[in-house]
């Protein structure tokens, strides 16, 4: 008889995962339970990927040390979706398994949390006669308990109904009448939002939808900011809950999630969970298992909620599907919402993308006719679009940020009772503070870069890797600040309208756990007057009551060197602009620029973002830039740099066989220095996926020597700076 043995991925390094004999009692246990095992001079916790023949002329095998599950915590779709992504993105599927596991999960903890038995009527019970019980008067009296209770009683329940329950409940489960159910502690009730009438627009976007259920598609809901979108969710999400399937929405920010989880539910009793890095660990736990168990009907998540398991998952909603954020940057580099469209795709269940600025990508999805398209192209009710214009800042100069038009009309907007957001995409007080001694800007010395002065701490700090220094004795001694950071701009705010409730959101401000959800739930509450803030405003928030908004400085947006800083200059312009006018009254944006008559700038206001994509995509196509080509970029860092740049030169001469791959560099990162490391780059490029694909995997094969070099690998960068 063949000898098995179980191959297990473990968080290592490490693209394979290693083989171990089974337990030497007991069944062999299945693809996705977790077993601790020897690795090294320690034990780990890894997870079965599969039971399979001992390779033959293998040395002596290690055995499993134990066995932690009776029944997989990771279901077999969702541990080939891990296997896929591993794959897909070049990255140890040891790893892969760990970023996607609660945290409890990877410590080994046992996958059962304390919760409630309730046992409840079953069908025939429903229709069973409680007199052909007359004979046995506690089950009678039981039974018809049971039947006058739709959610089920509890032991606590059931003993305040008789002395002693369990010989007649005993009875009544024999005979098929009721069943025992295991409930996990459920999380809050969401806040249940009022039936908003659907205009003509949504109610064809939500039978189109409703009509794809039960089938993989993918659709872009491609509306325009305050067109309804949660609205059309909602009404799809209601019909596959009707249905008894469960539903994963994922945000791109921690953020927008309490927002969705309220705006989500069908009734007070729809179970809503929440999935994200800000929860605690025993909160990622309980979301995990109400999703595993089925108890959560839908699931509000970030990135990693893409790979939580389902017993009966129908539906997969992707909101503001274009955010970068969506894109993990750190570690497993994998993309939620392309993977989300994979799990659909495997599953045979739709994915909706939702959004207003569609990324290039799905946009070229569309025109390949891979994905369907449905518009809202109105604002919901009686809202329009709010009107855009131009400050030219040439003839009206800006002082801390604010121009003299900027400042009257925030004075018109108070005056009417409204609201105001600032939006400013950069945090601090002034990103350049030139030395008095020196009369140069004061420079990081682990990333040669400006270090930005943060006045509440009088400290200057690198943004980039966290180096700081005082600067007190610069400021007094008369140095120069030069550019606005959302603290200058906050302090002129408190000098123009000292009586305003103004909030600054940004990192520096939101830093507690929870401090983001309460004040954007002031901001809507109309508590604050004025927001000032970074990226944070930009991320499909709803208040209710602004009707002006402002963008400080979009010129420094216009030049970047970035491949795709013009796609995301156009999707914040966008999104920031939609917050206004969002309700009855219309609104307005001001967009402050030294550089009016910029061509990027009058297409952006005089076109379509539909027609300014259209244009960004015919010359991506022209010049074969993604998203028709495909891109990875390998990253090398080292304290010296000709270290980083040897082991790249090594690589290249080794991939240079990769036929229908172009590789390019090594070449310095547009940051070439970060917290004193160096680092360096190779761009590979190629019009087919599979043989960009077949280069790397041949070269991880082989990787040669990189010494004390780090490398990471990045899959369909976003920025290959």
């Amino acid at each position: 008889m063949t000898e098995l043995c179980l191959h297990v991925a473990v968080n290592a390094p490490i693209r394979h995962g290693y083989d171990y004999l089974p337990p030497a009692q007991g069944a062999v246990p299945p693809p996705g339970v977790r077993v601790r095992v020897p690795f090294g001079p320690r034990k780990q916790v890894g997870v079965v990927l599969e039971a399979r023949p001992r390779p033959a002329g293998v040395p002596e095998l290690k055995r499993v040390g134990a066995v932690l599950d009776e029944a997989p915590v990771i279901e077999p779709g969702v541990l080939e979706l891990m296997i896929w992504a591993a794959r897909y993105y070049q990255h140890p599927i040891g790893q892969v398994i760990n970023a996607a596991l609660p945290v409890r999960l990877r410590k080994g903890e046992s996958a059962e949390l304390a919760g409630t038995t309730v046992w409840r009527v079953t069908e025939d019970g429903r229709e069973a006669d409680p007199e052909e019980h007359r004979r046995a008067p506690v089950r009678q009296a039981l039974l018809r308990a049971f039947q006058g209770c739709e959610e089920g009683l509890t032991r606590e329940q059931l003993w305040e109904l008789c002395r002693n329950p369990t010989a007649p409940l005993k009875a009544l489960i024999g005979q098929g009448l009721v069943e025992a159910e295991f409930r996990l502690p459920a999380p809050p009730l969401p806040v249940v939002p009022r039936d908003v009438p659907h205009n003509p627009h949504q109610r064809e976007a939500v039978q189109a939808l409703q009509e794809c259920l039960g089938a993989y598609s993918c659709t872009l809901l491609h509306g325009v900011t305050g067109s309804g979108k949660t609205e059309v969710y909602r009404a799809v999400i209601r019909s596959v809950l009707e249905r008894g399937g469960q539903v994963l929405v994922i945000a791109p920010e921690i953020g927008l999630a309490p927002q969705l989880r309220d705006r989500l539910a069908r009734d007070e009793r729809t179970c809503v969970a929440v999935y994200h890095s800000e929860c605690t660990a025993r909160e990622q736990y309980l979301a995990w298992l109400l999703a595993q168990s089925g108890q959560a009907d839908i699931v509000v998540g970030t990135r990693s909620a893409v790979f939580l398991p389902f017993r009966d998952l129908q539906l997969i909603v992707v909101d503001e599907e274009h955010d970068p954020s969506l894109k993990q940057q750190e570690g497993f580099r994998y993309h939620a919402r392309d993977v989300a469209v994979y799990r659909a795709h495997q599953a045979g269940i739709p994915v909706i993308l939702g959004t207003a600025t569609p990324s290039i990508e799905t946009w070229r999805n569309i025109q390949a006719e891979k994905y369907r398209h449905l518009r809202l192209p109105t604002r919901a009710g009686p809202a329009v679009l709010p009107n855009t214009e131009l400050i030219d800042l040439n003839q009206y100069p800006m002082t801390d940020g604010l121009s003299e038009p900027l400042l009257e009309a925030l004075r018109e907007t108070l005056d009417g009772g409204d609201q105001a957001l600032l939006f400013l995409n950069r945090r601090g007080f002034a990103p350049v503070l030139f030395s008095p001694q020196t009369g140069e800007p004061v420079i990081c010395p682990d990333c040669q870069v400006c270090l930005t002065y943060h006045q509440t701490r009088q400290q200057l700090i690198c943004h980039h890797c966290g180096f700081r220094q005082s600067g007190e004795q610069e400021v007094e001694q008369g140095a120069i600040l030069l550019g606005e950071g959302t603290q200058r701009v906050e302090d002129r705010l408190h000098a123009e309208f000292p009586d305003c409730p103004i909030l600054r959101l940004d990192r520096d401000h939101i830093r507690g756990r929870g401090e983001l959800e309460r004040s954007l739930e002031k901001t809507r509450r109309g508590d604050y007057r004025i927001v000032i803030g970074t990226q944070m405003l930009c991320k499909g928030h709803d208040f209710p009551e602004v009707t002006l908004v402002g963008v400080i400085n979009i010129d420094s947006q216009l030049f970047s060197p970035r491949l795709r800083a013009p796609e995301r200059m156009a999707q914040m312009l966008v999104q920031v602009s939609g917050r206004a006018g969002r309700r009855i009254k219309p609104g307005k944006v001001l967009l402050q620029t030294c550089l009016p008559k910029h061509p990027m700038l009058q297409q952006l206001l005089n076109e379509s973002y539909e027609d300014w994509l259209e244009r960004l995509s015919a010359r991506r196509y022209e010049l074969g830039l993604p998203p028709y080509s495909h891109w990875a970029v390998l990253r090398a860092q080292h304290k010296d740099y000709r270290k980083a740049e040897a082991f790249l030169v090594d690589v290249r001469r080794r991939l240079k066989d990769g036929a229908g791959v172009l590789v390019r560099g090594p070449a310095p990162a547009m940051m070439p220095k970060r917290a004193g490391v160096w680092r360096a780059q190779l761009l590979l490029q190629a019009v087919s996926r599979k043989a960009l694909e077949r280069c790397l995997e041949n070269w991880l094969q082989d990787p040669g020597k990189k010494g004390q070099v780090n490398w990471t690998l990045d899959v369909d960068p976003l920025d290959i700076a």
